[in-house]
């Protein structure tokens, strides 16, 4: 009984019809990829035999240089292909007489087989006969090959698999007990002389200078001895292969986390500078006094608070756009605006439908772009699935907040030129440049700066604190959606993919995880 494989819609028709000449050809290179061989094996022998069981046959080939003059002494070899049974050869090598002529016995066993005898020597393209063994008789088999693909560059051929199915991975790798193209004026390929006593998986290959690019098969074939089989295969396009490694960007819209991660960290920071900004660094500079024993100025400080000093120096503070409350907002909305135009960059492999991202590089921002190197011990890893139509499912991406808003500030403070991401609110504070106190002949520049300066360095250290208490409700990046995937130009892999995907920024104590968009560039760089 025949039998249709699932991934192709297949025909099989058994009519008693003539054949149309066989095309025989190596299993070797295809012509595209043939070497010009200097030397080369010439066939003393019928290229297909027919032998019930105990026969005996000789495999005679004549050796040759490339102006068809013998060589003597040489070594050529003989090797059985496919499945033999107990058919073996006498020998497996032999030299070659004066006429350049080497040859072997084969003995045909008692167990039905198709299989080739393959003769091969130094700097020569190998030859191969087909060989039948069946005291049930031989049949002829013709295939009809239905392409209607978009595939380009490629030939096609036909394969015939000893008692295979279609399900075998080899149907796939290899090319079977026998082989033939399809010649360019003919609607079949015709395989003759096939054991009668046997079933077959006969398969529809479409080749090219890139390996299979499409793909069909009928298992369950068997030949008649009174006429000719005719199996028809449809023929179609494989998946091109999109295992491999890829450079990968991923930018990701995140527009929720990031306004809701600066107001968070402003909310904290003015409950940290409590009551306000203004009051706190006053105390700040009253400290400052007291530590330097200039007690004059401690008492004018004290004495000016008493009235409205706070008040008015919190005016100029904000007419200066300085101090510890512009600090605060300038972190704030530095977090918010590079967390909203956040790009990871790294490497996506692709194994066996199994996806890993590794992520080694950020850029943050578009106005004064920021951009550092994770480096291999802050890496950010993910795993997920991609299967062959490009669809992405459970892609998890390790992301903790903290982590992320530390290389933004590190690389922020880099581009400022400062050396630690803790001198970014002294930075944003102006520390050096606060406003005199208005009316009051105490705490000079030097004064300001270290009560700025101790205010600061406190409060960023209640920021980094915040982002910690933070984070666990912002740790894991879960993504999904289908990616676009860009074919090579021999249609066998993919180069490219890229594409949308959509899911949340959450974790598993987050009681409503942020809504996420990332977009996803990736560029094949190793097969």
């Amino acid at each position: 009984m025949l039998r249709l494989f699932r991934a192709s819609a297949l025909a099989v028709v058994v009519a008693g019809c003539s054949s149309s000449p066989a095309v025989p050809i190596d299993a070797g290179p295809l012509p595209d990829g043939a070497m010009v061989e200097m030397r080369r094996l010439e066939l003393e022998t019928e290229r297909s035999l027919t032998l019930r069981s105990g026969d005996e046959a000789m495999i005679g080939v004549r050796y040759v240089d490339e102006r068809g003059r013998p060589l003597a002494g040489e070594t050529l070899r003989f090797v059985l292909e496919g499945v033999a049974h107990d058919s073996t050869l006498a020998g497996l090598s032999d030299r070659t007489d004066a006429e350049g002529r080497a040859s072997a016995r084969l003995v045909a066993g008692a167990t039905a087989a198709a299989f080739r005898v393959r003769v091969s020597a130094e700097a020569a393209t190998a030859v191969s006969i087909d060989v039948a063994v069946s005291d049930a008789g031989f049949g002829d088999l013709e295939v009809a090959l239905d392409y209607t693909g978009e595939r380009e560059d490629g030939l096609l051929a036909a394969s015939v698999f000893t008692g295979a199915s279609c399900s075998e991975m080899r149907t796939r790798e290899e090319r079977g007990d026998r082989y033939r193209l399809r010649g360019p004026d003919d609607d079949e390929v015709a395989f003759v002389g096939l054991p009668a006593d046997l079933d077959y998986a006969v398969v529809g290959r479409l080749e090219g200078s890139a390996g299979l690019l499409a793909w069909g098969c009928v298992d369950g074939v068997e030949v008649s001895p009174e006429r000719p089989t005719r199996v028809e295969v449809e023929v179609l396009d494989l998946p091109a292969v999109i295992d491999g490694e890829y450079d990968v960007t991923l930018a990701l819209d995140v527009p929720a986390s990031a306004e809701a991660t600066g107001e968070e960290l402003r909310a904290f920071g003015a409950a940290f500078l409590s009551p306000d900004a203004t009051t706190t660094l006053l105390d700040a500079m009253e400290r400052r006094l007291s530590t330097t024993g200039d007690v004059d100025g401690l008492d004018a400080l004290v004495l000016a608070r008493e009235g409205d000093l706070d008040a008015r120096y919190a005016d100029a503070l904000d007419a200066a756009e300085v101090g510890p409350a512009a600090a605060l907002d300038a972190v704030a909305d530095l977090v918010s605006d590079r967390l909203a135009r956040l790009e990871l960059g790294g490497r996506w492999t692709n194994v066996e439908g199994e996806a890993s991202v590794r992520l080694t590089q950020l850029r943050a921002g578009t106005d004064d772009v920021t951009e550092a190197s994770l480096g291999a011990a802050f890496a950010l890893t993910g795993t997920g699935s991609l299967d062959e139509r490009g669809a992405i499912a459970g892609l998890r991406i390790a992301m903790p907040l903290d982590r992320i808003v530390a290389h933004v500030l590190t690389s922020e403070a880099s581009v400022l030129g400062l050396a630690r991401r803790e001198e970014l609110v002294v930075s944003f504070a102006g520390c050096d440049a606060l406003p005199a106190l208005p009316g009051v002949d105490a705490c000079d520049d030097t004064c300001r700066e270290l009560a700025c300066r101790e205010v600061t360095t406190v409060l960023w250290a209640g920021l980094d604190l915040q982002l910690s208490a933070i984070t666990p409700s912002r740790t894991t990046l879960a993504v999904e959606g289908s990616l676009e995937l860009v074919e090579s130009m021999g249609g066998t892999a993919i180069e490219a993919f890229s594409g949308t995907l959509s899911g949340t920024w959450g974790s598993s104590v987050a009681v409503s995880p942020e809504p996420v968009e990332v977009r996803v560039d990736a560029t094949r760089v190793i097969p």
